[in-house]
């Protein structure tokens, strides 16, 4: 179980994403059932939900939730002083657009010809 040390609207972001399926502990490994917004997920998107410096949020959640986000933000500070920052913008888009399609149904006839 996670210890909130943010401030109440982080305690509404952690929730939001704990109601869209994000379960603490479980089973592992490479077979496990994987959360619909995990870990990388939110380090990508709750420093953009909450209030103040982007950077200032990262950082905290990695000291306040080590085990949760410390080895994304070392990734993410590594790609972002890259030519190419790839691996930040592909997993921030990516991240974004799971949010995006929950609760999406999508039939894919109506769009063929």
């Amino acid at each position: 179980m996670r210890v909130n040390c943010f401030p109440n609207r982080a305690t509404f972001v952690i929730s939001f994403f704990d109601a869209l399926g994000v379960a603490d502990g479980g089973a592992r490994g490479p077979f496990a059932p994987k959360p619909t917004i995990g870990a990388r997920q939110q380090f990508l998107l709750m420093p953009y939900l909450l209030s103040g410096d982007p950077a200032a949020n990262e950082a905290r959640m990695a000291e306040e939730f080590p085990d949760d986000y410390a080895s994304w933000k070392k990734k993410y500070d590594k790609n972002r002083i890259t030519a190419t920052r790839t691996d930040y913008e592909v997993d921030f888009i990516d991240a974004v657009a799971r949010v995006a399609r929950l609760g999406v149904n999508y039939n894919p006839d109506l769009y063929s010809s």
